[in-house]
């Protein structure tokens, strides 16, 4: 019987249920917190990046991003806060969660399974690394074996000192550093040795050439094509800005072609960040994955919401995981996306790739 690992213990793969495939349960992104700001700035600054994020300030810190200023917002660590978010995610028929946190950004990982117990919602937890900026002191300069044997037990024995075993693997790559590649292709023999899940991450501010090597290495260094995802898709959707886009609307600003080029050699894409920041980018993610839907590639695509800061969570005025059951599978279906293919892209594509 195949199945899949969950904070929990390991569970039936057709038990999964409807699953974000990308989101941050108990985090804390310190490494992404700016620098603060300047006391001169600070003096023309409409409010106090300083203080907790509150109701009154959602506009300031999303729209005109001083939400990248505040250290509180990258704050996830309240577990009777996300106990509550995943309830609300249990509450509107989802039933799984793919948990991204990696070391230097997670936070308590026996506290994911105090909420999964309380909640009734799986979670997947995570083993490997982030980008090279967000690593402990104590995953700098390790052989590529060591990788391997960090990686191994977190799959086999548990992760940190706990019994909680790692369900995929999580990678990255941001600017080249040899560590980042050295881990890379650990994390490539340990997924084929293990026949698990490697979530590869790749953001708005990596260069073009930088994702494809990740890509590349991964594959090359044995890596199943079906055994890899690659996150944050939709960053590579959209070309230029949205005010150039009403100026100059004769000009095809939707990208589409590094998705299918992923695709077409049988790895799959996450598109995810719903509610990341009010606006056009939910329409380009949403635009994005429809024609991709419609062109056939409805096997190889899942969708999260990747709930990494307060600002996009219930309790602080966003979508929190429900983002993809009360926007995004509606949006699918006023679009004409029948049934079966939101069905792949919630709950089947989802079982095939975590499972092992």
């Amino acid at each position: 019987m195949s199945q899949i690992m969950t904070v929990l213990g390991p569970i039936e793969a057709d038990t999964l249920g409807i699953t974000t495939m990308h989101d941050h349960v108990l985090a804390y992104l310190t490494p992404f917190f700016y620098n603060k700001l300047t006391d001169e700035n600070k003096l023309l600054c409409p409010i106090n990046t300083d203080k907790k994020v509150s109701i009154e300030d959602l506009f300031y810190l999303n729209e005109l991003a001083l939400r990248a200023h505040n250290e509180n917002n990258w704050d996830l660590s309240d577990i009777e806060l996300m106990k509550k978010e995943v309830a609300f995610f249990k509450q509107r028929g989802g039933q799984s969660i793919l948990e991204a946190s990696a070391p230097g950004i997670r936070a308590n990982v026996a506290g994911m399974r105090d909420i999964s117990k309380s909640t009734g919602v799986n979670i997947i937890a995570s083993t490997g690394l982030y980008v090279g900026v967000s690593w402990p002191t104590r995953f700098k300069k390790l052989d590529e074996e060591e990788y391997k044997n960090y990686l191994l037990k977190e799959i086999e024995v548990g992760i940190e000192d706990t019994d909680i075993c790692a369900g995929h693997i999580k990678a990255a790559i941001r600017t080249d550093e040899t560590e980042e590649l050295k881990f890379l292709r650990a994390t490539a023999e340990v997924s084929a040795e293990k026949n698990l899940l490697v979530t590869a991450h790749a953001s708005r501010g990596t260069l073009p050439e930088s994702r494809r090597k990740m890509l590349r290495l991964l594959l090359d260094s044995g890596l199943p094509s079906e055994k890899l995802l690659l996150c944050h898709m939709h960053f590579s959707f959209w070309e230029g800005d949205f005010v150039s886009a009403f100026i100059n609307p004769e000009k095809q600003h939707l990208k589409l072609d590094w998705a299918r080029e992923v695709m077409d050699l049988g790895v799959n894409i996450c598109i995810d960040c719903f509610g990341e920041q009010p606006g056009p980018w939910d329409s380009v993610r949403l635009a994005g994955l429809i024609v991709l839907l419609n062109e056939g590639y409805e096997d190889q695509i899942v969708i999260g919401n990747d709930v990494y800061q307060k600002t996009m969570t219930r309790s602080f005025g966003g979508f929190g995981y429900c983002g993809i059951l009360d926007y995004v599978i509606p949006e699918l279906k006023h679009h004409g996306i029948n049934q079966e293919a939101i069905d792949k892209i919630t709950v089947k594509n989802a079982i095939r790739m975590l499972q092992y």
